[in-house]
């Protein structure tokens, strides 16, 4: 017998988990309340940028793209390599599939962040251990999106190579290759745009970047350089956003005829010979950016072997702390996610260009865009300002962030999918509230509840990375103890972050497949 949740019910489930949610993460809102002239005192203390600034930070600017474009090319080229070695249709061996696969989603639970605090601790401060985070996130996020469109490639096509007796490469080239080239550039620039992101705190951990700037400032309460500074991020991050978007739809539509089998032959031989250059020339980049030398890498692995086996010998006295700190960011994660949602909802309304006015979806579309650009880590700070340290400030800080990205998305899907059904609803005379109620809404909630999903997958690794602010979850304990050497204790922490990431992506991937 097959049973379903109706509405009511599901209605009920969301608000018990958010109400929880908010009971342990000590939500008050009078808390918030009082802390809004502190909050508001803070916001005008940033709101004078001092423009001499400018000078010291470009550089460091520049070293944050540099560590986040290198790791991106590193890790997304092999990504590729490995994609195919664990795709279970694809994989030389069933055994090598299973054991790089559960090692690959182990890996990419752990947040760059901390990756960088690790190398930092085994190669010494400075943008080496930066760029190998990055590269280690872009080799996980890639290996899993693109394992994923091989997956889909039908076996029967895969063995008729086989069977006309095609080598491994060649069925690689010819049968794999072209079906994830169409899709390697997406994939490309959306771990471009995480590691910009990662890449601009790194440096609160030594790990280079414009991090290290931010870091200073806030200690010192230098308000006019971080004014700056966020100033330069936001242009900088919404820049590279709006490239990155009119890029990607430029390949989408280009499209060269070829008119004989010689074009594509010479189309066949350049095409891996720039690929080729492409790699070397991230190599050649990454040996320039790596300043460490033979000794001291030499020593850092050593180091490395040690730390690793001492994290692994976990210091079970610590269990009790990593259970509460474990469901804090649990908590955290679904508070923001859910509130997010529920903002989201009608901000993703007002950026649909055929249900709103013009000023309004302009204004809107400001609003989000500002709201998705500003570094949460920098919110988080802002309302650690007004209601003190702790769960409640990060949760308050991810709710604003989730709510920009969902809006955004939401926007998107409606402009996509119901122009239509919104045409027709006009049509025999219903009002905008009643469209967006009775036809939009209806229409367009199972993709909505997929995309809020996938946030909350990302809200709980986001939710690690507040920690190192003081703002609540596993973050604050799992630095301290990387700071401390306590390796046996970041051995049962990471563990923990590996059981609640592992749980929530696979409940989020059996509800989405029900969705669809």
């Amino acid at each position: 017998m097959k049973y379903t949740i109706k509405p009511v019910g599901l209605t009920l489930i969301i608000l018990a988990l958010f109400i929880y949610s908010g009971f342990l993460i000590n939500f008050n809102i009078f808390r918030i309340v009082a802390g809004l002239p502190d909050m508001a005192d803070l916001l005008i203390r940033m709101s004078r940028p001092n423009i001499d600034h400018l000078e010291t930070i470009l550089p460091r600017l520049i070293e944050t793209f540099e560590m986040a474009i290198i790791g991106t090319v590193i890790g997304s080229f092999f990504s590729v390599m490995i994609s195919v070695l664990v795709a279970r249709n694809t994989a030389p061996s069933r055994l090598l599939s299973l054991v790089l696969n559960p090692i690959l989603a182990i890996f990419r639970t752990i947040p760059s962040v901390v990756w960088a605090a690790l190398l930092v601790t085994i190669f010494s401060i400075g943008k080496t251990p930066g760029i190998i985070a990055l590269s280690i996130t872009a080799l996980c996020i890639g290996t899993k999106l693109l394992r994923e469109q091989i997956e889909a490639i039908p076996q029967n096509k895969i063995a008729s190579f086989t069977a006309l007796g095609a080598s491994a490469a060649q069925t690689f080239y010819y049968g794999i290759f072209p079906v994830i080239s169409h899709n390697f550039v997406s994939v490309f620039f959306f771990i471009l745009e995480i590691n910009i992101r990662s890449a601009t705190v790194l440096g609160f951990v030594g790990a280079g970047g414009i991090g290290q700037l931010l870091e200073m400032d806030l200690n010192f309460m230098n308000y006019g350089n971080l004014a700056t500074i966020i100033l330069v991020l936001i242009v900088s991050i919404a820049v590279i956003d709006s490239l990155s978007l009119g890029l990607r739809s430029t390949l989408h539509r280009l499209w060269i005829p070829l008119k004989s089998w010689k074009q594509q032959r010479v189309v066949n031989f350049v095409k891996p010979i720039l690929t080729t250059l492409v790699f070397i020339a991230a190599l050649f980049l990454t040996a320039n950016s790596i300043e460490v030398d033979n000794e001291r890498m030499y020593f850092g692995l050593n180091q490395a072997q040690s730390i690793v086996l001492r994290m692994l010998d976990f210091d079970l006295s610590y269990a009790s702390q990593t259970v509460r700190a474990v469901g804090e960011t649990f908590a955290i994660a679904v508070f923001a996610t859910i509130s997010g949602a529920f903002f989201a909802l009608f901000l993703g309304a007002m950026t649909c260009y055929y249900l709103v006015p013009k000023p309004v979806y302009f204004a809107t579309k400001f609003i989000i865009n500002l709201i998705r650009t500003f570094p949460v880590i920098v919110t988080a700070i802002i309302f650690f300002r007004g209601v003190g340290s702790g769960p409640l400030a990060g949760a308050l800080a991810l709710s604003v962030y989730s709510t920009g990205v969902l809006a955004k998305l939401y926007g998107e899907i409606l402009e996509r999918d119901c122009q239509k059904l919104f045409l027709s609803l006009v049509a025999v005379g219903a009002n905008p509230i009643q469209i967006f109620r009775h036809g939009l809404l209806i229409q367009s909630i199972s993709e909505y509840i997929s995309i809020v999903l996938y946030r909350l997958e990302s809200n709980m690794r986001s939710s690690t990375l507040l920690g190192i602010v003081g703002a609540g979850g596993i973050g604050a304990p799992l630095i301290m103890n990387i700071s401390n050497r306590n390796w046996e204790r970041v051995g049962i922490l990471l563990f923990g972050v590996l059981i609640l990431v592992l749980s929530v992506e696979k409940l989020s991937y059996i509800l989405r497949k029900k969705i669809s």
